[in-house]
């Protein structure tokens, strides 16, 4: 499986290291029926609002693979320099109900497809 993330990689580097450059990145979206009142992507714990939704922000040079966390919840999510990219799921429904919207929302959701079960929630 790793062998396939990486030759995605490979395939998507070239297109996405000339879009976006300069623009931060801007992860945003909402939890439904959150567990917590933050959610973690990468090493940054980024603040629910009352509704669940969040927006987290940062500047990349290159495309990483950024860890989430909520609660239990544990995925990976891939997102480009400069990119507007839209995540919503619904704690309680993971992983069946997962949105992601933007440039990278296929390949996200074919990770999201990729990893066990058990990263998802966390256990085995």
């Amino acid at each position: 499986m790793q062998y396939l993330l990486s030759l995605v990689y490979l395939v998507l580097l070239p297109a996405v290291c000339a879009s976006g450059q300069g623009a931060p990145t801007v992860i945003a979206g909402k939890v439904a029926h959150p567990r917590q009142p933050s959610i973690v992507i990468g090493d940054t714990t980024v603040p629910l609002s009352g509704s669940g939704e969040f927006t987290y922000r940062v500047d990349l040079s290159e495309p990483p693979q950024f860890a989430v966390k909520h609660g239990e919840i544990n995925f990976e999510i891939f997102a480009e320099p400069g990119e507007k990219l839209s995540l919503s799921f619904n704690a309680d429904q993971f992983p069946e109900r997962v949105q992601f919207i933007g440039p990278s929302a296929a390949i996200n959701a074919l990770l999201l497809q990729l990893q066990p079960v058990s990263n998802h929630l966390g256990r085995i």
